[in-house]
């Protein structure tokens, strides 16, 4: 008969790292749910990292509010006025979870955080910002200038242009034509429609612009596209997802 692991023996002393008893006071990690394959993508890739570090079966301790979508999608890239209200009423309630640090699983989402700064209700969020951490590790690593993948507006966006431009690290686009296909697969992904021939371009893109320069990816659906993690590519998804890991490590 195989072993479930229902009649095993486990001492405890409830001090645990993720155990129930440390979510008392606070959690480690609270995830804003948004659309479902990339807020998927983030809890796989979390559960992953942290069962690399603990072993055994351990999953990474988090708490999700999953969000009704509907409330961002149709508004987004940059209909403030209508995300900027939804963005703060999904904080502030995860906020009330006491979580010490906070995943927004949607890269674009975060302009509309940073347009929000100054707002005293959200002051004391832990927000992990994929775009400054990324451009940390980019200083880090000497790089200088990037290939800037991501949905059409976000590889055209004059924010985002402007938090690595004041960073000192100039942006390369892809030509029209390559922003085009990707930002088609970016859409297929999200309706689960990608096909292999697509991730197969869109491969050969990440190759053929790595030879200029790292590239950037700052979009959750060409995250779920990446087929493995390569030195020369900076996953701002990953980025994150690294960052709540080491914070979770280090609690």
């Amino acid at each position: 008969m195989a072993d479930t692991g229902e009649h095993r023996e486990h001492k405890s002393s409830g001090k645990e790292k993720g155990s129930v008893a440390s979510f008392r006071s606070s959690a480690p990690l609270g995830v804003l749910g948004l659309g479902s394959r990339s807020t998927l993508f983030y809890i796989e890739q979390l559960n992953a990292g942290y069962n690399r570090k603990f072993g055994g079966d351990s999953t990474c301790p988090l708490i999700l509010l999953n969000s009704n979508f509907d409330e961002f999608n149709p508004h987004l890239p940059d209909k403030w006025s209508d995300l900027e209200p939804a963005l703060k009423n999904w904080l502030q309630a995860l906020a009330k979870l006491s979580v010490a640090q906070i995943i927004i699983p949607n890269i674009t989402l975060h302009e509309c955080y940073d347009r929000l700064q100054g707002d005293l209700a959200l002051e004391s969020l832990n927000i992990i910002h994929p775009v400054s951490r990324t451009i940390e590790q980019l200083q880090q690593s000497g790089c200088d200038r990037i290939v800037l993948f991501g949905s059409h507006y976000s590889m055209q966006s004059p924010a985002l242009t402007k938090q690595f431009t004041e960073s000192g690290i100039a942006i390369i686009r892809p030509q029209p034509g390559d922003m085009r296909a990707i930002d088609t697969l970016r859409q297929r992904v999200y309706c689960h429609k990608e096909t292999a021939q697509e991730l197969g371009v869109f491969d050969r893109l990440l190759t053929h612009y790595s030879e200029l320069a790292p590239v950037v990816i700052a979009c959750t659906e060409l995250s779920v596209a990446l087929s493995n993690s390569r030195p020369d590519i900076f996953d701002m998804a990953r980025v994150q997802i690294d960052q709540a890991l080491q914070g979770i490590v280090c609690s």
